[in-house]
């Protein structure tokens, strides 16, 4: 595949999430493909363990040929454990959502303090403010003090970051509405 000069990746630093939202999936794969895949997904877990059988909801998933849904991480864990699952002439194997191919482990350089000058105001509440920091690292805290209502001058964030090169001097951010500001960022503590 050719690759586009006009692509690029860009990094985007989630918030954390309950691990148990992602800890009941698997994408399920089913070898040699078949026709009827939901049928024979649920018929091989069903023939293994009545049980599990009845306890995951399958749905559409752009790795394998479903995403199964498990009611526990107990369940899930199970059926990927027990994987390859005869089923007829296919093979249906349960890999976790956190091990697919395309997820990978990075190491944050560390902690960081910045001060961020002229953040627009109609963003300044602690979800928006860790939204624009989302661009450059995972936030860890907005201050207490930036969000008293006693002072508008700069927010101050600490965060993690993979290196500190990726802390930029500014900030474009850009709202919905077409109206974009430009703020200052300052590098406080590392």
């Amino acid at each position: 595949m050719a690759h586009h000069p006009d692509r690029r990746v860009k990094s985007v630093f989630m918030p954390p999430v309950n691990p148990f939202s992602h800890r009941v999936t698997a994408h399920v794969f089913v070898n040699p493909p078949a026709a009827a895949r939901g049928d024979l997904i649920r018929n091989a877990l069903f023939n293994y363990d009545p049980r599990r059988g009845q306890l995951v909801r399958l749905a559409a998933s752009s790795l394998g040929n479903h995403m199964a849904i498990f009611r526990s991480v107990t369940d899930r864990e199970y059926a990927v454990d027990h994987s390859p699952y005869p089923a007829l002439e296919h093979a249906v194997t349960f890999r976790r959502h956190e091990d697919a191919p395309n997820r990978y482990h990075f190491h944050h350089f560390g902690y960081f303090t910045v001060s961020i000058w002229d953040f627009p105001y109609e963003h300044w509440c602690r979800e928006r403010i860790r939204i624009a920091m989302g661009a450059v690292g995972n936030p860890a805290m907005v201050s207490p003090a930036c969000l008293s209502g006693l002072d508008y001058s700069a927010v101050l964030v600490t965060a993690r970051v993979a290196r500190v090169q990726d802390v930029p001097d500014e900030l474009h951010i850009k709202a919905i509405d077409g109206v974009a500001t430009i703020s200052r960022v300052a590098l406080q503590h590392i």
